[in-house]
């Protein structure tokens, strides 16, 4: 049985980092972070899933290919959450409902 064997290289690290998000900043409202990133969430930010318990505080990851677009919100109280959404040229983004992971 022949095993092949991978070297890990700087360009094949580089490769692998260009798909990862980059860290934004601050989430003040779950509806115009849209942006494809990794946000912090605090207690005041608006528009969170309506199936959270306690404050919003964790992270929201936003990442968008040719395909899909979806927020991923990773809660320190109620675990984690998504949604699709879609973007049409310059129109407004349509949000569609948030769904728990595991429900």
């Amino acid at each position: 049985m022949s095993m092949e064997t991978t070297v890990l290289s700087s360009s094949l690290i580089k490769s692998f980092l260009t798909d990862i998000p980059m860290p934004q900043s601050w989430c003040d409202d779950f509806n115009t972070c849209l942006t494809p990133g990794i946000y912090s969430v605090k207690e005041n930010t608006a528009n969170p899933p309506k199936d959270l318990v306690g404050s919003p505080y964790g992270c929201l990851m936003v990442v968008r290919s040719k395909y899909f677009h979806v927020q991923v919100f990773l809660s320190t109280t109620s675990g984690a959450f998504y949604r699709l959404f879609t973007v049409s040229g310059s129109g407004a983004p349509v949000l569609y409902r948030w769904f728990s992971f595991g429900a």
